[in-house]
């Protein structure tokens, strides 16, 4: 499958080695604006370099694209994949205007692809399996979901001024997460945000540490609380509490044999994922190879958009708001 990849910034370079290394793949073309800047990774991995993304959608040569550019510019390129006829999986969030993911799921449903959204952290094993259990009845009936996932370190301004604000860009992983693995759809949040780590994000109207608090129509309750800064490193944990236990999945530890610190570190973001999105792509390389609907699809994209929204919402106007699907 020949895939062209949209965008090589963080989560584009971890996405171009794991094309360049599949079986089943080859990276055929890298397209972004700083291309004279990537000749070196394009060489590495055998593929054309473009500084126009639109580019990539007259090429014949081009079976699937992969969306990780600015946050900005998902629905244009996935609007554009649909017209093209080319497989998508698109980064989160799918885009930052809802009325812009309605009208594409629209256009999705007059001219039909394959589009998986990138919600990595649902093929994550450890959360995989934790999902497993919930649904298994393992701990009973489902009363309490605390999450806990803080950065290394914060985005740049530049990223900030385009990412949606932190509900939209980061926290929105786990309002997907949420809905994977208790399925349902929360009803009512309330959401708390302030700027306590870099004045400059407060400036640009976002906030980096942030308190949500969802209502399930079951009536369990989820809790997620979420910083731009740890000191540890990429923190994820999540403990969901039921009638007849409680499940968790906790940071991975590694140890640290070379100077300049010993002892025990907690490992980053991309390498904390590594297996994620790994098992990403092969869940959408498998998914476009024999029909079946990629997941998590557009649908998802809308719903934990929605989510977003009225988290963000209830941040700025200090009151809990209800959820409309």
């Amino acid at each position: 499958m020949n895939f062209a990849l949209i965008g090589l910034g963080r989560v584009g370079r971890v996405h171009a080695a794991n094309i360049a290394s599949h079986p089943q793949a080859n990276l055929h073309t890298i397209a972004d604006p700083r291309a004279p800047q990537l000749e070196e990774l394009a060489r590495r991995y055998g593929s054309s370099l473009t500084t126009e993304p639109e580019a990539v959608f007259a090429d014949p040569g081009v079976d699937a694209v992969v969306i990780s550019s600015p946050t900005t510019t998902h629905i244009d390129y996935l609007q554009a994949a649909a017209q093209s006829g080319k497989a998508a999986l698109c980064e989160k969030p799918m885009g930052i205007d809802i009325d812009r993911v309605e009208r594409c799921l629209r256009l999705l449903e007059d001219h039909p692809i394959p589009v998986m959204i990138g919600f990595h952290r649902r093929h994550d094993p450890s959360y995989a399996a934790l999902r497993a259990s919930v649904r298994a009845g393992a701990i009973g009936q489902l009363e309490q979901v605390m999450v806990h996932v803080r950065d290394p370190a914060p985005p740049t301004l530049e990223y900030v001024r385009v990412s949606g604000g932190v509900f939209r860009d980061s926290v929105i992983h786990y309002f997907d997460l949420l809905r994977w693995l208790t399925g349902e759809d929360p009803v009512a949040v309330s959401a708390f945000g302030s700027c306590l780590i870099d004045p400059g994000i407060g400036l640009e109207g976002d906030y980096d540490t942030t308190l949500v608090n969802l209502r399930l129509p079951s009536g369990a309750l989820c809790h997620i609380a979420s910083s731009r800064r740890s000191v540890e490193g990429a923190d994820a944990r999540i403990e969901v509490f039921g009638s007849e236990g409680v499940l968790r999945v906790a940071n991975a530890p590694i140890n640290l044999l070379e100077p300049p610190v010993a002892g025990i570190r907690y490992i980053g973001f991309p390498t904390r994922f590594e297996e994620a999105f790994r098992n990403e792509l092969n869940s959408f390389i498998e998914a476009v190879s024999t029909g079946s609907p990629p997941v998590p699809g557009p649908e998802d994209g809308r719903r934990s958009l929605i989510i977003a929204d009225a988290a963000t919402s209830s941040a700025l106007n200090g009151n809990a708001v209800d959820i409309r699907y």
